[in-house]
């Protein structure tokens, strides 16, 4: 296991409490270009999460005791962040480690706040990753986000590693539609500020939402993410994360769980 930074508070918090932290932590962001393009470094990484209901006792895959005796204790069940942190090889252009870890989930469903639901896991994915990357692309907001603190700056932080944010949709602001062709985009607004970029990674699709989390640029941030999609809507890192989340999590369900 990967030695990450020291998390700098707790994930079981209070609605204000998250909000608190998330106004104290955006004060870090550094939102300057550290790395040109994916050709610049090794390892880009992705982590996405799946979420699973398992039986009390579960909080490691495969459980920390035998998760098959506490569902016959007591049939209760607990929801669980299944997340999956996948390094990407730029040179290749595949897959070249896969890690991925289990959390109880202790924070309700609030939008804005995907931290506080899915950090546990991601960061313990992360950890068990044997070589870090040098950049981590994330399945939610960087900077684009209405406390200026997505999922992707939040783990910036407190990993240390470089980050953007990757979303399917846009989470505030507001933006024009792009052109049809990959590679068109446009500025995503926030309060008349720009936070980000609706970039069309693949033509003829929906756009993607990118924004910096830590360690890039807003234009900066565009360009590398579309260095990193090929045929497809997702890039490369996030989308395997995002499909071997699915696939675990499937694997959980039928194995009796």
């Amino acid at each position: 296991m990967h030695t990450l930074s020291t998390p700098i508070h707790s994930f079981d918090v209070s609605y204000a409490e998250a909000k608190r932290i998330q106004m104290e932590l955006r004060t870090s962001l550094d939102l300057v270009d550290t790395i040109g393009s994916p050709e610049d470094i090794d390892l880009v990484g992705g982590a996405d999460v799946a979420f699973v209901a398992l039986p009390g006792g579960s909080s490691a895959y495969g459980g920390t005791r035998s998760t098959r005796t506490a569902a016959r204790d007591d049939g209760k069940r607990e929801l669980h962040a299944l997340a999956v942190a996948v390094t990407f090889d730029t040179k290749r252009r595949e897959i070249a480690e896969t890690a991925y870890a289990l959390s109880p989930v202790r924070f309700p469903y609030v939008p804005g706040f995907l931290t506080f639901r899915e950090g546990p896991a991601v960061l313990a994915a992360i950890g068990e990753l044997k070589t870090l990357p040098g950049v981590m692309l994330y399945d939610g907001a960087g900077i684009a986000h209405p406390r200026g603190l997505g999922i992707a700056s939040h783990m910036a932080l407190l990993t240390g590693i470089p980050s953007i944010g990757c979303a399917k949709s846009l989470l505030t602001g507001v933006c024009e539609e792009p052109g049809p062709e990959k590679g068109d985009w446009t500025y995503i607004f926030l309060d008349g500020h720009p936070g980000g970029v609706c970039l069309r990674t693949r033509q003829g699709v929906k756009p993607m939402y990118i924004s910096p989390g830590n360690g890039f640029s807003i234009e900066g941030a565009g360009r590398f993410v579309l260095g990193l999609t090929g045929s497809f809507r997702l890039p490369g890192p996030t989308r395997a994360a995002h499909m071997l989340a699915a696939r675990r999590k499937a694997e959980l369900l039928a194995s009796g769980l």
